[in-house]
């Protein structure tokens, strides 16, 4: 995922599973804005997935921050078996440049792949989100906020019920602010309820990072 900036730096999200299946949406200032599906071959994933092992993530900082403002934040994060095992968040490039040229392929893949446009009804917010519950919150970084999207997005409307143990707010394109309540794993925002299949926060450990407001 990659925020904007003070200009017009691409705004945009992309998820890639090692089946080849792609999600991308443009927010801003990219070639391609929307919600778009796509595929790659087994091939075009390995090399994806080679640059990011040359760049050896499981030593890296979770966070790297340059020591200006107004510049762009990219967030990676990667999941194996349904679990966020690194999430690395790297404002104004200064990450090791291993990994900077990993992700620039990724970030601007959907420039050279075929991309079929996916009508979606938003339930949840795209940007970096954060559960609360009373005086506790947990952030998240924008690109496990996208892993969550997309989770949801492959999850399956239900009339089952469950406790609102935490929820989420978020502004809509209409300027007014919209709250989903959810467990973990269901997430219901109005009348709508998507179960997942999992605990999401008990999956990726988010459970435990729960800190108090500022």
């Amino acid at each position: 995922s990659s925020s904007g900036c003070y200009g017009s730096c691409p705004i945009s999200n992309i998820s890639i599973e090692n089946n080849g299946n792609i999600l991308y949406y443009g927010q801003d200032y990219n070639t391609q804005n929307g919600f778009f599906t796509s595929k790659i071959n087994n091939d075009r994933y390995l090399k994806i997935q080679t640059r990011f092992k040359k760049a050896d993530i499981m030593t890296l900082k979770d966070q790297y921050v340059a020591n200006w403002t107004d510049d762009q934040t990219i967030t990676i994060t990667f999941i194996k078996n349904n679990k966020i095992v690194k999430s690395i968040s790297d404002y104004g490039r200064q990450s090791p440049e291993a990994l900077i040229w990993a992700s620039i392929p990724v970030r601007f893949l959907y420039q050279q792949i075929k991309l079929s446009p996916l009508k979606t009804e938003l339930l949840f917010p795209i940007w970096q989100i954060s559960f609360k519950k009373g005086n506790q919150i947990c952030d998240l970084t924008k690109s496990e906020s996208y892993y969550l999207f997309t989770e949801i997005l492959k999850g399956k409307e239900t009339t089952d019920t469950f406790e609102h143990k935490y929820y989420i707010e978020f502004w809509n394109d209409q300027d007014k602010k919209e709250i989903i309540h959810t467990a973990g794993r269901y997430f219901k925002s109005k009348d709508k309820t998507i179960g997942i299949g999992y605990n999401f926060l008990i999956s990726t450990n988010f459970i435990t990072k729960f800190r108090l407001k500022h």
